[in-house]
């Protein structure tokens, strides 16, 4: 990404969340705190918002309503799920009343309706570091996703191993013996190569040669080796590129006049590079713990393996497999003395037989046996004999008794932190420019959008003239005098009025809307007009119709359409049915071998008159009505322009008249 877009995103609760490229967030605004004393006691909504091309200037479209009435509202649109669970014989009425409700919070009746404009001069001296603070964030938080994936790996073929389920039967055998009788019954047959009554019993039973065989050995060292390729050839070399991107982003917290002012600090970045030091020492630990077990396992079940052939007399295939050198006793004698370990949990002690010394690293608890495997390294022995230097600011510091788990855990909470602090400071930087009062208006539907030449759009169907839409345009000075508002009706070939359910940008200079018509089957149809030849127009009420020379239209056949939304970028529109369960995706610059409708202009250009065509596809997809929630504003911004207006201009009069007029 070399060119710097910013997600908005605003909720009911009158919060605008901003993130860079939709990933880094970077702003985090309460609206409320903008509104006026008279206002405390009242909900804001952002509806809708747009920043300008410079990002010198942020634009909400939000709603002021009633505390009181916004929260009925909305506990009766949520509905409420132990009275909807209580009889099956209401479930049609509990649905019926969930559409009412959720249209009676489409049609909330005087809302208040402002345009908020916020100076974000800061995004714009900042947007050089913004930029690279959000692509640092980007590579970062790729690689910490590409850690949990190769940590859930190794998880998973960790879990697959069969060592586990002859640990979980011998740890059994162990709980019905005295403290530390399994490993010296072990040593014994290992010394004397004769087992107890108990361990016999055992090994002919649990253990027999169906259970431990020459595929064992094998099956666990591959399994090992799996797990060792994942540490080091995925683990190791995305942890140290992380590593490297941390000390990027260190290098850029001492820039102070540059980086701090958006919030990142030099310290939490600091101990964010140390979490991903440990993590990369604890794998590289955990690499020889799994090179230590394989000589360990493969020497102790080819041991145990040829004794259990010897007790039921069954004939040895490889006679030297009963043979064993002095490193092999080393390391079954090892291996076999630490068998036995009481682990307390919740106050309780338990005793617990630990064939498998991988998976204590692969859990989120401490180690039940540390290892000791790097005490004799140079390194380790330097660190000892100078307790100093392990305080230095530039020694990573060895979490000896904590699991590879862990140490993940402490890493991404380590990073989730450097990125806490920009979210608010930034946000904190935002000031109020100007207030624009639009007034108490019984809207049904509403959007707004930004000029090239900075003046803002807003488009609306009223809820008590739903045959006809409204399209006011703000000068950019926020000059009174220069406030427009054009009413546009459309009419059937019978010269019937058809309703209009829904209006939204399809670009800045292309307007969408939503038609019904008023027949027995309901129709609709997508019809789009250039907003310029609206507000152009030296009447105040338009017929629709009359466009011809910039409409496009494109029906919707066999659905009772509510809403839709639109985007031009992507070039699609989607309808959502009324009974919200169903809804409809069309490519609005298609091919011509799906669904052809003569069009007199593409959507994107009117300048020249020429066939386009609309292509449905999925035509009934089955949605969940009780996800769709119309509380939110969810948008995507694309090129604006800044505005500039005094405060607190009021065009409420101008809207009640073009109202009356209709």
């Amino acid at each position: 990404q070399r060119q710097l877009n910013f997600l908005l995103i605003g909720t009911c609760d009158g919060n605008l969340h901003l993130s860079v490229f939709g990933l880094f967030s970077c702003g985090l605004v309460n609206i409320n705190k903008y509104m006026t004393d008279t206002e405390k006691g009242k909900h804001t909504s952002v509806l809708n918002a747009e920043i300008s091309p410079d990002m010198k200037s942020l634009l909400l479209l939000v709603a002021v309503d009633e505390r009181k009435f916004y929260t009925k509202t909305l506990k009766e649109n949520s509905g409420d799920p132990k009275t909807d669970n209580t009889e099956v014989e209401k479930d049609d009425e509990n649905e019926n009343t969930d559409k009412k409700t959720a249209d009676e919070f489409e049609l909330v009746i005087g809302r208040e309706f402002k345009v908020v404009i916020l100076d974000t001069r800061v995004l714009s001296s900042m947007s050089r570091e913004l930029h690279a603070l959000s692509l640092k964030h980007g590579c970062i938080i790729s690689l910490l996703d590409y850690l949990s994936k190769t940590m859930r790996s190794i998880i998973e073929a960790w879990e697959n191993i069969y060592i586990l389920e002859i640990e979980s039967k011998l740890s059994n055998y162990t709980a019905s013996l005295p403290e530390g009788t399994v490993s010296a019954d072990f040593l014994e047959l290992l010394l004397f190569g004769k087992p107890s009554e108990s361990l016999e019993c055992f090994l002919m039973e649990d253990l027999n040669d169906k259970g431990i065989n020459k595929k064992l050995g094998q099956s666990i060292k591959l399994i090992h080796s799996n797990i060792q390729n994942l540490i080091l050839n995925h683990l190791s070399s995305v942890g140290q590129k992380l590593a490297y991107h941390l000390a990027e982003l260190k290098g850029m917290a001492k820039l102070t006049d540059r980086f701090t002012v958006l919030g990142l600090e030099e310290d939490v970045v600091g101990e964010a590079f140390s979490a991903a030091g440990a993590f990369l020492i604890k794998a590289m630990e955990v690499q020889l713990v799994i090179e230590e077990s394989m000589k360990r396992y493969e020497a102790f079940f080819k041991w145990l393996y040829a004794i259990i052939l010897r007790i039921t007399d069954d004939r040895i295939p490889d006679p030297t497999m009963s043979d064993l050198n002095t490193q092999n006793l080393e390391f079954i004698a090892g291996y076999l003395h630490k068998l036995d370990i009481r682990t307390g949990k919740d106050g309780i002690t338990k005793r617990h037989c630990y064939l498998d010394h991988i998976g204590q690293c692969l859990v989120t608890r401490d180690l039940t046996g540390p290892n000791n495997i790097e005490n004799d390294s140079l390194w380790q022995q330097l660190l000892q004999h100078n307790p100093c230097l392990q305080d230095y600011v530039y020694v990573i510091k060895k979490c000896k008794n904590t699991s590879l788990l862990q140490q993940h855990d402490r890493l991404n909470e380590a990073v989730s932190n450097v990125f806490k602090t920009p979210e608010y400071t930034i946000g904190k930087m935002f000031q109020l420019d100007k207030i624009v009062e639009i007034g108490k208006i019984a809207i049904k539907r509403l959007s707004m959008c930004l000029l090239d030449n900075g003046m803002i759009l807003l488009s609306m169907v009223e809820s008590n003239s739903p045959d006809r839409f409204q399209l006011i345009q703000i000068a950019a000075n926020g000059s009174k005098s220069d406030i427009k508002v054009k009413t546009v009706l459309f009419k059937s070939k019978d010269e019937v009025v058809m309703k209009c359910l829904d209006v939204q940008f399809y670009l800045p200079d292309v307007l969408s809307v939503l038609l019904e018509e008023m027949d027995e089957d309901r129709n609709a149809v997508i019809v789009q007009i250039e907003s310029k030849t609206i507000y152009e127009n030296t009447l105040d009420i338009i017929d629709g119709n009359s466009l011809t020379a910039s409409i496009v239209t494109c029906p919707i056949p066999d659905m009772v359409a509510s809403i839709f939304a639109v985007s031009g970028t992507r070039k699609v529109a989607i309808v959502l049915s009324e009974g919200r369960r169903k809804v409809k995706l069309f490519e609005m610059e298609g091919e011509e071998d799906e669904h052809e409708f003569v069009l007199t202009d593409t959507p994107t250009n009117f300048t020249k008159p020429q066939t386009a065509h609309c292509k449905s596809g999925n035509e009934e997809t089955i949605v969940d009505e009780e996800e769709i929630n119309l509380n939110d504003s969810y948008k995507l911004i694309t090129d604006t322009s800044k505005t500039s207006s005094d405060p607190d201009i009021s065009v409420a009069s101008h809207i009640e008249g073009g109202g009356g007029d209709n």
